[in-house]
């Protein structure tokens, strides 16, 4: 009867870390339809668009083994604990590394301080999305930019983010790489 009962969660448990992962990583909102199926604990999503798709763990990318370690963890924090993650979106697809917000986001409003270490402007925009769009207040956030000052030494900087997910104080440096290469390209 316990054995019954532990296997009964594990299976919850990871049919929610599947989920996470369909939503994250494969794009749930990418389809018109959509659901997974964890068969003998193996996780299998199918998306219905044209067609059919299966897509099991063994034919996806490093990203998604990264991201579950991530994500479990994530899900093992008590409410009120600090979760710190340095660089969640490696190997993730731009689109996974945006909705990855969504899910740091929900995290924190149900209690969790989330610290994210980043080099990735998808992911400092899924933030200033999920500021507009409200799953998270601005007063919420903090964002620090570190810039070297005349020492050489690295200083953080406040970054400033309304409520519109507006930067308020746009730093050089702070993910304004594509735009320097943009201007390079169209010689401006």
């Amino acid at each position: 009867m316990k054995g019954e009962k532990v296997v009964k969660i594990k299976k919850k448990i990871l049919y929610i870390i599947a989920f996470l992962l369909f939503f994250i990583c494969i794009g749930a909102n990418q389809s018109k339809a959509g659901y997974l199926k964890l068969n003998n604990l193996d996780f299998q999503a199918q998306i219905n668009a044209d067609g059919s798709m299966d897509v099991k763990p063994q034919h996806v990318g490093t990203g998604i083994s990264y991201i579950s370690n991530v994500i479990i963890a994530a899900l093992s924090c008590k409410k009120g604990s600090l979760f710190v993650v340095e660089n969640p979106e490696i190997h993730l697809h731009p689109s996974a590394q945006s909705r990855l917000l969504d899910f740091f986001s929900f995290l924190a409003s149900k209690g969790l301080q989330v610290i994210i270490e980043t080099h990735s402007d998808h992911i400092f925009n899924g933030l200033r999305k999920n500021i507009n769009s409200k799953r998270i207040q601005a007063e919420d956030t903090s964002v620090y930019f570190f810039k070297q000052n005349k020492e050489l030494l690295s200083t953080p900087v406040k970054i400033l983010i309304d409520e519109n997910g507006v930067i308020k104080n746009q730093e050089k440096g702070l993910f304004d790489q594509f735009d320097e290469d943009l201007d390079e390209l169209l010689g401006l």
